[in-house]
């Protein structure tokens, strides 16, 4: 379960993702690229559409569990994921490299979609560990694991 956990803990390690640093980045938008400015209701949508997105795994995890196993699952959700953000990374580096604003959505949209392979994954790897660690440790293991995907988003924040 060491590679579940690990796993875990990298998925909070991006800043692709609909936080802070995502949001003050996307407000400074035009000052960086000379594009218009990108309103704040499209900030507001990108994060609302990424909880809903990611409420969404919560009705779809129980299928892919059941139907392909928790490590399929797993591993499907993860891979799910992956491939929305280095879709969302190349869009952000045509964006840079062009100096075009108009990518934004291309950017955005792929960010909010991964969110379902991000809770799905979660919720498989929360089944696996809930049938492999031992009853009286899941309280500090899963304690340990939340701490460390928070250090791992502090560090985001220093990057």
């Amino acid at each position: 379960f060491k590679m579940v956990t690990g796993a875990n803990i990298l998925l909070y390690c991006t800043v692709l993702s609909p936080t802070a640093v995502l949001n003050v980045w996307l407000n400074s938008f035009r000052e960086e690229t000379g594009s218009e400015r990108i309103e704040e209701n499209t900030i507001a949508w990108f994060g609302s559409s990424s909880n809903l997105l990611g409420a969404l795994a919560t009705l779809i995890s129980p299928f892919l569990i059941q139907s392909l196993g928790k490590y399929n699952a797993g591993v499907l959700s993860q891979s799910f994921q992956s491939g929305c953000i280095i879709l969302a990374a190349w869009t952000f580096h045509q964006i840079e490299h062009q100096q075009n604003g108009s990518l934004i959505y291309g950017f955005l949209v792929p960010i909010a979609i991964s969110r379902v392979g991000l809770w799905a994954f979660d919720l498989a790897e929360r089944q696996i560990l809930q049938e492999t660690v031992p009853k009286e440790r899941q309280t500090v293991f899963f304690n340990s694991e939340r701490g460390l995907t928070q250090l791992m988003s502090l560090g985001i924040m220093f990057l």
